[in-house]
């Protein structure tokens, strides 16, 4: 699966989605809302220099970090209930 196809799937769970944007030269960007950010997901197929970067990518972790943050809480919250009730 490609990091493309992952924010599509992603898209269809959290709200708001993350915007993709094909250019002309083969790139595809990104836009993250909840970082603020805009990143490339996919170099360019007629320029290799076009990347790519980790940087790209530290940031797109960022922006699933905040989207599934509170998801993640609940679920602490709700497994601690849990050891509550059956103790």
């Amino acid at each position: 699966m490609s990091i493309t196809s992952s924010i599509e799937a992603f898209n269809k769970a959290f709200s708001p989605a993350i915007e993709i944007q094909p250019t002309r030269d083969g790139r595809v960007r990104a836009k993250l809302p909840r970082v603020g950010r805009e990143i490339l997901v996919e170099g360019s197929q007629f320029n290799p220099d076009v990347k790519v970067t980790p940087a790209d990518l530290a940031w797109l972790c960022e922006e699933v970090h905040q989207a599934i943050a509170p998801g993640i809480a609940l679920m602490d919250e709700s497994l601690k209930a849990l050891a509550q009730t059956e103790s």
